[in-house]
């Protein structure tokens, strides 16, 4: 039997690595019986690095379990929108796996791709592997609670507009502006196409 009210002896600084772990368990002593000591045996963790495996396991690992106690996490970059130049600074990721991550990913959340809700997808993909993934991990995300947006008030025709951006933390609640800048000098910033027009009704 196993006594899982002992302190565990290792320290996890990532969940990944859980994944393909091995363990000896001790046995104690019973006493008598005749021949040498033998081999305790060997524990493999249930977390295997099969690629179809990681695709199940991997939402249910992340969405209820963390190595940090932290409330928040210090910023890290977005793999999923984020530009090549940024992707080009992580550490294990060449170029190949860089046109292979812009060319799968799909920054706009729609459902197609669920896997992409976690930044082990590259690993879960086969973009790269388990020890590349473990040192993006620290650097890397999925999604955030911090937003950048700009607002623009403006005119269908000809006339003024008014245009702002605003950082939000969404970590607290309620959210909180950290940051608001007045972009009115450098113009609406987008073509009536893009911010869209009034449409009117008919008679």
């Amino acid at each position: 039997d196993l006594d899982f009210d002992l302190p565990g002896r290792e320290r996890y600084n990532n969940l990944l690595d859980l994944v393909g772990a091995r363990t000896q368990v001790v046995e104690q002593s019973q006493g008598g019986g005749g021949g040498g000591p033998s081999e305790p045996p060997t524990c493999e963790s249930p977390f295997t690095e099969d690629a179809s495996a990681m695709r199940d396991y991997i939402p249910k690992l992340f969405d209820n379990f963390s190595v940090n106690s932290s409330e928040s996490i210090p910023g890290r970059i977005n793999i999923n929108p984020a530009p090549r130049v940024l992707l080009v600074g992580s550490p294990g990721l060449d170029s190949t796996a860089i046109d292979q991550i812009i060319s799968s990913r799909q920054p706009d959340a729609n459902g197609e791709r669920p896997e992409q809700a976690y930044e082990t997808w590259p690993l879960v993909s086969g973009i790269v592997d388990l020890e590349t993934m473990k040192r993006l991990m620290p650097m890397v995300t999925a999604g955030g609670n911090v937003y950048r947006a700009q607002i623009v008030g403006y005119f269908d025709e000809e006339g003024p507009a008014y245009r702002m951006e605003a950082i939000v933390d969404a970590t607290q609640s309620p959210p909180v502006v950290k940051r608001r800048r007045d972009l009115v000098e450098q113009g609406p910033g987008y073509t009536l196409d893009v911010l869209g027009t009034t449409v009117e009704d008919g008679p």
